[in-house]
């Protein structure tokens, strides 16, 4: 199995489980999916996949506390809409954009993992709701 970055817009691919069970599944342009080699080969015939390999994330890099200048242990979240310092990605983007997106809004990583695009925008819309 490895990982590949879909280049198409959206992609059918097919993942097989430990049991033997096929599965179809689909994704974006950006996403990165887990592959086996056979099914590999076949989206790459088809010039789905990126040719870029992808990179290993560095490490967290967390903003210093005002003050002190001691670094901080938790990355800044906002929650607040209208805070320019996040911007809201493109309904487009991939899952994987949107689940940063998430985080950065206050979601954990760990919710955010399990949450898809379409969740996640409408978690979020575009314009908050009126009160």
């Amino acid at each position: 199995m490895g990982k590949h970055i879909v280049s198409g817009s959206l992609v059918d691919y097919y993942v097989t489980d430990s049991a033997g069970v096929r599965e179809r599944r689909m994704a974006f342009r950006g996403d990165e999916i887990e592959l086996d080699s056979a099914e590999a080969r076949r989206l790459n015939g088809l010039g789905v996949l990126s040719k870029e390999s992808i990179a290993v994330p560095g490490p967290v890099h967390y903003p210093a506390l005002p003050g002190d200048g001691t670094p901080s242990t938790e990355p800044v979240v906002t929650t607040d809409p209208a805070d320019p310092a996040v911007d809201r990605p493109a309904n487009t983007d991939s899952v994987a954009v949107w689940r940063e997106y998430a985080v950065k809004r206050g979601v954990t990583p760990e919710e955010a993992a399990k949450l898809d695009r379409k969740v996640i925008i409408e978690r979020f819309p575009a314009t908050p709701p009126a009160e």
